[in-house]
């Protein structure tokens, strides 16, 4: 019994901590991205150099080759330190942000497992998402 609520104890401190999920996309091969993508991340910042608080901006991941179409994807928004403490695990509010879908294609979707983070609504092939 006492095993039982632990465990429960532990299960429901580790889920309260937003960004501690496994990003990769379901059914990924590659890990980590290279320098030599097949696959390019930009941000349009409306010809602004500047970025500014309150502000939108469009992500957008496209295939740079069109005969390598991408299927599965998974863009979060977090701290950037989240990765460097993974030992500390203290719950600090920091605004990072958020994302939100385009309704335009219906390629993207909320993530269910991961906190501030879109993923691949479908498995069909992809060469451009915003």
């Amino acid at each position: 019994y006492i095993k039982l609520a632990i465990l429960l104890l532990t299960l429901s401190v580790a889920s309260g901590l937003p960004g501690l999920c496994d990003q990769t996309p379901r059914q990924a091969k590659v890990l980590t991205p290279s320098e030599k993508s097949y696959f390019r991340l930009t941000i349009d910042t409306k010809n602004s150099s500047v970025y500014g608080l309150a502000q939108t901006y469009v992500l957008i991941l496209e295939s740079i080759d069109r005969k390598r179409p991408f299927r599965w994807f998974m863009i979060t928004v977090e701290d950037a330190s989240m990765d460097n403490n993974t030992a500390d695990n203290e719950h600090r509010p920091i605004d990072v942000g958020s994302l939100k879908t385009l309704d335009t294609n219906r390629q993207a979707r909320y993530s269910e497992r991961c906190y501030n983070s879109v993923e691949n609504s479908d498995n069909s092939e992809k060469y451009r998402v915003e």
